[in-house]
């Protein structure tokens, strides 16, 4: 299934329920507001979101066993100062920016932050026990985020296997 959106949309959240099958994609264009319901995957599917969406609201975006990713061309997050939690065993991948500067709390799960423009500079970052926040395959020198702290979970920065780079994190790295 794709969709394109006819405008900039308001929606409370998007829910996929256990029994759905196959892929959803929401191309470009466009701004998509997500309020507090967030995004709720419990189906195995292949979730592609691309259009630029700003957060009304605190939010969960839950990803069960399928693969979420925000594509290519994807216009950015902007948490508008809320706090965006994410949870569930799926994978979770933004090959686009996090801005705004609301915290990012990966609960369980890979949070991946993949290719040239994904980074959430503006953002502290958590990783709790279980989880694994992941930047892959960028190129050149970036800041990767605001603060990151490590709490049982894992990090990873794989940079740029053609070229030195220098990953920042503007504030502290805090292990524990």
């Amino acid at each position: 299934l794709t969709l394109v959106l006819g405008g900039d949309l308001s929606w409370q959240g998007i829910n996929f329920l256990d029994g759905v099958g196959g892929s959803v994609t929401i191309n470009t264009g466009n701004t998509l507001t997500l309020g507090s319901g967030g995004i709720y995957n419990t189906a195995n599917i292949s979730f592609n979101i691309k259009p630029a969406i700003v957060l009304s609201a605190d939010q969960t975006w839950h990803n069960t066993t399928g693969f979420f990713e925000l594509g290519s061309g994807t216009l950015g997050i902007d948490t508008a100062g809320h706090t965006f939690t994410l949870t569930g065993g799926g994978p979770k991948k933004f090959n686009t920016s996090v801005t705004g500067g609301g915290d990012i709390i990966v609960m369980d799960g890979t949070a991946q932050f993949y290719g040239a423009a994904t980074t959430a500079a503006d953002s502290a970052i958590t990783a709790n026990s279980g989880a694994t926040l992941r930047y892959d395959l960028h190129t050149g020198s970036k800041t990767l985020a605001k603060s990151v702290t490590i709490k049982g979970g894992t990090l990873y920065t794989l940079g740029d296997s053609h070229a030195n780079t220098l990953d920042t994190i503007t504030g502290n790295l805090t292990v524990g």
